[in-house]
């Protein structure tokens, strides 16, 4: 049944016994002002409203065509969305004007000739979608205006230029590992560099942005990619509007098997739609990508983040959005979730376990559409190649039932891991405990949490566990049973994520984000000292090395040894940039490593303060910021540490030279934030793209083959991130690393 609405809002009055249900005259006065706020011509208004079965079509004057825009039409119909939202059982959108689509008074697009195919370009990898070439399209970016402006405003302190893009690094990792060819459409790797050059085309030259190239939008990225011009100037009036068209015709010259773009939505309301065209030559294929992705995540997000997600279901557009348009291949756009609604909308945006479900379930997705199973397997791109590592298998995993954003520590063939529902769990994780490895032994508390998420690895001393919450809440627990012994809170903090050091003489010492250090008895718990002066914020663990003096790093930029009895300041050093690491102390040469947030590592003699040696006061800078703390290995002659641009680097112990072969590069799309473990010449790390590294020093070349190892926490039910350093159980026979995750589970590994 059809209902029709004039611009002057006179409706049809239906009998009572018909089942269509009236449009709101204020939908049609929204569309109107709309019109107005997207300067459209004057006199550009609806003629008509009609709801034909589940298609709603709309009538537009004729000044609405004319020199209509492509980012007009896409704002006009995210207007029309708007308006029309609170109405059920619309799937499809057709917008005109004097009978034809507002997309046919567009300006017409230049002919792309495919590009050819580079020999052995497709044999990238084997896996489920081998042979497949995808495009990935993150929407937005940098774009040049007069000035170099984003494209969206920040939302609860995202933008949405920025945010897409890290959805489509996790993406991408998935398709390649699978044997997808891919064509991002914008950067993704984030250690490119900057886009330091003036750019020109379209008759004009654009000051150099200075702008991360990954954060430009996809029309400069497209130049520098080698596309035709007639790409990125394809005859659109401005550079948003180019952006618009060169995404899709980087696909068509790319030759894409199908295309998926990824936005975040606005005006609202909340959960996850899905676009598609619904009249050009791949509708019905279109239809189809939509309808699987749009059910794979909204499964996705139901079943692992948020039950009560709303499915705003998968949608027909008759030309109004040129990503979906304009490409010659099946295409859709996925509108992930509302930035203007902060709850749970602009929440599940800030949460990298939300972003890998959501590209999880697009890859699942995209293999339903293609009629293949998932898989995974450990296949690993490197920015400057391809290559393959071994399988890391888990000797075993267990669930704690909450991200694990704290490192593990281990005892006696225990493990004590702790999370951020404030709980703290005793684990047997090999034989020498004397249980089944792999075994939840006890729980503290048995239910609930102790106020606050735990983010400080807990410390394991003697046969005690001492844990402290985010809330400044320390506990002592009996490490076979996790019986309480006490309880005390820490005061005048709010934010610790400083561990507790134990001393052979029975304290317990840690810095706390007020500045100030506190000793508190092991078996009591009760406070025996506050150092009396507040230095910057703590956050990291104090060292406690053979001397007994204590190292603490302090947001001041300061590194400092202090005596065990905390009572005075012995060395001190201004390292002139905040420390938010651990100082490292080996022993075996008497010097102590930290880095600063100037990304320089420095070493200093911890008897005396003054640099160690081998090292100057200058320490060694690198160019990209040092996300973790040093881990310093005698044996293996190595310091290192792990950088926001997924990789791993470091210098020698006695030396600030840098191994030449470092960085080692394993692939990840997110920063390494876990401190790593060395032993006997092997780095153990997890990564924020979900993986679980074992990689030996001197492999880390194109090729690494068995030397490098990876556990893929994507290939889980539920994928997740390592964000913590792992703990080893031992150096002997069976010995285990162990590693918590953002998904709750415990992964042990073997050495």
């Amino acid at each position: 049944m059809r209902l029709i609405f004039a611009s002057l809002f006179a409706f049809l009055i239906l009998p009572a016994f018909s089942m269509a249900q009236a449009l709101p005259p204020e939908a049609v006065r929204q569309v109107d002002a709309a019109l107005v706020g997207l300067s459209f011509p004057s006199g550009a208004q609806v003629v008509s409203a009609v709801l034909d079965g589940n298609t709603l079509r709309l009538e537009f004057s004729t000044p609405t065509s004319e020199g209509i825009s492509d980012s007009q039409l896409e704002s006009l119909t995210d207007a029309v969305r708007a308006a029309y939202r609170s109405r059920d059982g619309i799937s499809n959108y057709a917008l005109t004007a004097k009978g034809r689509s507002l997309a046919d008074y567009l300006p017409p697009l230049p002919a792309i000739a495919p590009a050819p195919t580079p020999p052995g370009k497709l044999a990238v990898g084997v896996g489920a979608l081998s042979g497949k070439k995808i495009a990935i399209s993150p929407g937005h970016g940098w774009t040049y205006s007069g000035s170099w402006v984003l494209q969206r405003g920040y939302w609860q302190g995202i933008v949405e230029d920025f945010l897409n893009p890290e959805f489509m690094q996790y993406l991408n990792n998935l398709l390649v590992n699978n044997g997808a060819t891919v064509y991002p459409c914008r950067e993704l790797d984030k250690t490119y560099g900057n886009a330091a050059s003036a750019i020109t085309f379209a008759g004009s030259t654009r000051p150099a942005p200075g702008k991360p190239w990954w954060q430009m939008a996809s029309l400069y990225y497209t130049q520098r990619a080698g596309a035709p011009s007639s790409v990125y100037d394809n005859g659109r009036d401005t550079d948003y509007n180019r952006d618009i068209a060169a995404r899709p015709l980087y696909a068509n010259w790319r030759s894409a098997d199908l295309m998926v773009s990824l936005h975040n939505n606005g005006s609202a309301a909340t959960g996850t739609e899905t676009l598609y065209d619904n009249s050009n030559s791949s509708a019905a294929n279109s239809a189809i990508l939509a309808k699987k992705i749009q059910s794979r995540v909204v499964s996705e997000v139901r079943a692992h983040y948020l039950s009560s997600w709303t499915d705003r279901t998968a949608q027909g557009f008759a030309g109004s959005y040129g990503e979906n348009r304009i490409a010659n291949c099946p295409a859709i756009l996925i509108e992930v979730a509302f930035m203007d609604t902060p709850t749970p909308d602009n929440a599940a945006l800030h949460s990298e376990k939300f972003k890998m479900l959501v590209a999880k379930a697009i890859y699942e997705g995209i293999c339903d559409y293609l009629g293949v199973t998932p898989t995974w397997n450990s296949n690993v791109a490197a920015p400057g190649g391809q290559w393959t590592a071994s399988a890391l298998p888990k000797t075993w995993s267990l669930n704690l039932g909450s991200p694990i954003s704290a490192p593990p520590s281990s005892a006696g063939g225990w493990v004590y891991a702790a999370t951020e529902a404030g709980s703290v769990h005793g684990v047997a994780a090999t034989a020498e405990s004397g249980y089944t490895p792999g075994t939840q032994r006890w729980r503290y508390p048995t239910s609930g949490g102790i106020g606050a998420a735990i983010l400080a690895r807990p410390t394991v001393y003697g046969d005690a566990v001492y844990a402290i919450s985010k809330a400044g809440r320390l506990v002592a627990l009996d490490a076979m049973t996790g019986a309480l012994r006490w309880n005390v809170l820490v005061p005048n903090s709010g934010n610790l994520v400083s561990s507790p050091a134990a001393t052979p003489d029975g304290f317990l010492v840690l810095g706390s984000d007020n500045g100030r250090i506190y000793s508190y008895r092991q078996d009591t718990g009760a406070l025996v000292k506050a150092f009396p002066t507040a230095f910057g914020a703590i956050n990291a663990e104090v060292a406690i090395p053979d001397s007994g003096h204590v190292w603490v790093s302090s947001a001041d930029g300061k590194v400092r040894c202090i005596s065990g009895d905390l009572g005075a300041v012995l060395w001190e050093t201004d390292t002139g940039a905040a420390v938010t690491s651990a100082p490292y102390v080996l022993t075996s040469n008497n010097a102590v490593y930290f880095v600063n947030a100037a990304k320089t590592l420095l070493a200093m003699n911890a008897s005396n303060g003054s640099p160690a040696a081998g090292w100057s006061s200058a320490g060694a800078t690198f160019g990209v910021n040092i996300g973790t703390s040093a881990w310093a290995d005698a044996a293996s002659n190595v310091a290192v540490f792990g950088m926001d641009n997924h990789a791993i680097s470091g210098t020698y112990v006695n030396s600030a030279a840098v191994p030449s072969d470092f960085p080692l590069r394993p692939f990840g799309v997110r920063e390494f934030t876990a401190t790593p473990v060395v032993y006997n010449g092997v780095i153990y790390v997890g990564g924020m793209d979900g993986r679980f590294y074992a990689l030996k020093r001197n492999s880390g070349v194109a090729s690494p083959g068995a030397a490098w190892r990876a556990f893929d926490a994507n290939s889980e039910a539920v994928p997740g991130q390592f964000p913590a350093s792992a703990c080893l159980t031992g150096t002997a026979a069976g010995d285990l690393v162990v590693a918590g995750n953002t998904n709750g589970a415990l992964y042990a590994f073997p050495m």
